[in-house]
């Protein structure tokens, strides 16, 4: 498709052509955010002055329309990594996606921005809004409220949550160990009843974080709940649809979930579940039992050698 500017079109009338124009890969909103991109590079507009031109589609009773007023900020976000963002733009605009978290027509579009501008931060050579605490509080003070619930929305957004979740673990490691029990609960609570493998591969590196960096106290008052999660997977048994676009594969799903169940806190009760299991009449439960039990005694060589 042939690239279209509008680069004489007032800047809200680039943002309602955008909001307006919801149909699937719509050439007008195409040529709308084509030229609010070209007037952000020329530094002719900023994000701030777009969000104020969005102000009326964020605030309707349309709930596309609210949906399309953030895909449009992350659409510019996404597509302008060098966007020059000031400390206070930063936060506002950070306060901004948090409040729009529990917008259900806007959830997973508001969780793509701050997901985006965490990474943004923790990747400047300098960062852009140095308070991790502030950004690490206000994201985990709405997922320990009761009006967000990760498990009952869709696939997308729950991978998006884990998403950042495992961002602040890698990056806010001491923040997420000071929380101590509560931080265990919340990733407990977020990841619980999960099916997709593609969000498992990320749930079960959350929980192999709360087993290995929180106290050993805590862990030790959670390992049942930790053990009940984890063992309604085990073996796996998902097979991927032919030319599975995400390549992820029954040992990938395997290997992290045994990761989690080899962790020092949890061999007692999955040396007890192997040994039961290992006796069912299907071969792939077996082999998977052995793969355990193999690993349960690398862990074990691993502990005593030390």
């Amino acid at each position: 498709m042939e690239v279209e500017f509008l680069l004489s079109d007032p800047q809200d009338k680039l943002v309602e052509s955008f909001v307006i124009n919801d149909e699937k890969n719509s050439p007008k909103a195409s040529s709308a955010l084509n030229t609010l991109l070209v007037k952000i590079s020329k530094k002719e507009t900023t994000l701030l002055s777009i969000v104020k031109d969005l102000h009326s589609f964020l605030t309707s009773t349309n709930q596309i329309h609210r949906s399309r007023g953030l895909l449009l900020l992350f659409n510019i976000l996404d597509r302008c990594q060098d966007l020059a963002i000031s400390s206070q733009e930063f936060v506002s605009l950070y306060e901004f996606f948090i409040s729009k978290m529990t917008d259900i027509a806007a959830t997973l579009e508001a969780l793509k921005c701050i997901y985006n501008l965490l990474v943004r931060n923790s990747s400047s050579h300098k960062k852009i809004f140095e308070d991790d605490k502030k950004l690490f509080d206000d994201f985990i003070g709405v997922l320990e409220s009761k009006s967000f619930h990760t498990p009952a929305y869709a696939q997308e957004v729950r991978l998006t949550v884990y998403l950042i979740l495992k961002h602040l673990t890698q990056n806010c490691e001491k923040l997420c160990v000071d929380l101590d029990d509560k931080f265990l609960r919340i990733i407990l609570d977020n990841v619980e009843e999960e099916q997709d493998p593609r969000n498992l591969m990320i749930s079960f590196k959350l929980i192999h974080f709360v087993l290995d960096r929180l106290p050993s106290k805590t862990v030790g008052l959670f390992k049942t709940d930790i053990f009940e999660i984890l063992s309604m997977y085990y073996p796996i048994t998902f097979k991927p649809p032919e030319n599975d676009i995400f390549k992820i594969s029954p040992e990938d799903l395997e290997g992290e979930l045994n990761m989690c169940l080899c962790h020092t806190h949890l061999i007692p009760m999955t040396v007890e579940m192997v040994f039961d299991k290992v006796s069912a009449s299907q071969d792939s439960a077996k082999i998977a039992c052995l793969n355990t039990l193999e690993l349960l005694v690398q862990v074990r060589e691993s502990e005593l050698s030390r």
